[in-house]
């Protein structure tokens, strides 16, 4: 098994797709610096909102955890990660410091982050149509990775690009099977924007939905989970819809000749794939952020 996860490995790292993502990365990280040196250049000074989000990651970094401004509106996850991060890197580059340009270079870090993530996602999604896709997944990422509506904040220090990195690298871990791990890192997410939530909850009913489809495969409802790929997609729609709502009236309530009972091979797989959700789904999606953060 080791010989073959070694072979795979190797035939990987001299795979067009390899060469193509780190041509990708090059380009993208030369260009992206490129353009930041400029924009710090002519804007060397905090720009309309930085101003909160700048002097609250400075407190954070000088120890003050206490102190909380009122006009932020988001939670404070990226100040103690790009805080704590530099100061990491300060224990081994003396001339890293909490100030403008390097909290503004972490979104460039999100950014670089950002495409790796888009081409595994989209190397994920269509890895059973190899054939002529490599040049595609590149440029496809590449395209996602400086639309315009988020590129542009690859040059501030805002929440926007290091909280879709979150999201993405949890859309990668759902695309792995990982479930609990993406709820982990959509967890973290929220702590980027409150809005992730939304995401957290798209991917957990996702693994439900994942629990029931297989439920239905092991009922010969369907013969297997690609039974609505090959289908038109209105098609496809209503006929997933009448195969999860059979599969839930037969799952949850499975008659035999003395009782009726719930199924619960298909309630184990949903609290297998997916305990870590709850930690983050009900809590969140019901707290309000006055509630959830009070000022100290």
């Amino acid at each position: 098994m080791a010989k073959n996860v070694k072979r795979h490995v190797l035939s990987y790292l001299f795979s067009f797709d390899f060469f193509a993502g780190v041509c990708g990365f090059l380009a993208l990280l030369i260009i992206t610096k490129y353009v930041f040196d400029i924009v710090y250049a002519h804007q060397p000074e905090v720009y309309i909102d930085e101003i909160f989000h700048v002097r609250q990651a400075e407190k954070i970094a000088h120890g003050d955890f206490q102190t909380w401004d009122p006009k932020i509106t988001t939670l404070p996850g990226l100040y103690y990660l790009t805080t704590f991060a530099i100061r990491g890197l300060g224990f081994f580059f003396a001339g890293i410091r909490c100030d403008l340009y390097t909290l503004r270079f972490a979104n460039v870090v999100g950014t670089l982050m950002n495409f790796l993530l888009f081409y595994l996602i989209h190397l994920k999604i269509h890895e059973k149509k190899q054939d002529g896709m490599s040049l595609k997944v590149f440029l496809s990422a590449l395209n996602l990775s400086i639309f315009p509506v988020l590129y542009f904040f690859s040059f501030l220090y805002y929440t926007d690009v290091i909280s879709t990195s979150f999201v993405l690298l949890m859309f990668f871990l759902h695309l792995c099977n990982l479930s609990n791990l993406a709820a982990i890192v959509g967890g973290a997410s929220i702590l980027m924007r409150q809005t992730n939530v939304i995401w957290v909850l798209y991917f957990f009913m996702h693994t439900i939905y994942d629990c029931i489809i297989q439920e239905a495969v092991f009922q010969k409802k369907i013969k297997s989970i690609q039974h609505f790929e090959k289908l038109p997609m209105k098609e496809g729609f209503v006929s997933i819809i009448k195969v999860v709502l059979s599969t839930l009236k037969d799952s949850l309530l499975v008659r035999n000749k003395k009782n009726s009972f719930f199924n619960r091979r298909l309630v184990k797989s949903i609290l297998l794939r997916s305990p870590t959700y709850f930690l983050f789904v009900g809590p969140f999606s019901t707290a309000t952020e006055n509630s959830f953060w009070t000022l100290p």
